[in-house]
């Protein structure tokens, strides 16, 4: 079974969702609200961009009211309280979410191309990676603290011993960093 992954929330959902396994309404009215905070959580970072950059194009009061429903809920998912409290400010953060999106909307903020998907790199924290698909999306004028790359880029980067080696071992995933990857033992 797959649990809860809201990004927001500080303590991993599954753990917490146990507390409810006695109580299967209880535990579904919770589960479901979250459920559907997730989708919509995935929703927003697809049209907007990963970071919550949906929030940077609403203004300052609304952007602290978010937050301030968004920590009501994680701290009483944290502190384990009453469920139908959780399901209340659960479905307030799902108000909160389509406010939001109601202002990016108004503003007519940019939205990213659904060939184009974000990512960080561990080492860059304050830098959106941008991947497209081909070359020519690739945009001539880029922002501040992002980079992009193509498909073929990123794969041309890669030296061809690790798709030598996933070749020759097939299901065999690249872990850590390209980098290190000569500094693995030898699997034979």
């Amino acid at each position: 079974m797959d649990f809860l992954t809201y990004p927001h929330l500080s303590s991993p959902m599954g753990v917490i969702m146990g507390r409810y396994n006695s109580h299967f309404r209880d535990y579904f009215n919770v589960r479901s609200v979250i459920e559907h905070l997730d989708q919509i959580a995935e929703i927003m970072t697809k049209k907007y961009g990963i970071d919550d950059m949906c929030l940077t194009y609403v203004d300052k009061g609304l952007r602290e009211k978010f937050k301030k429903q968004e920590e009501k809920l994680r701290v009483a998912i944290d502190k384990n309280m009453d469920r139908d409290l959780i399901v209340k400010l659960g479905r307030g953060m799902i108000r909160a979410w389509k406010i939001v999106d109601g202002e990016c909307e108004s503003k007519g903020v940019k939205k990213i191309d659904t060939n184009v998907w974000q990512a960080k790199h561990d080492n860059l924290p304050n830098t959106i990676i941008n991947v497209t698909r081909y070359r020519k999306q690739l945009p001539l004028n880029q922002k501040k603290g992002e980079a992009w790359i193509s498909i073929e880029g990123l794969v041309n980067t890669m030296p061809k011993t690790v798709f030598k080696v996933k070749e020759e071992f097939k299901g065999s995933r690249v872990s850590k960093e390209v980098d290190d990857f000569y500094d693995d033992p030898i699997p034979f």
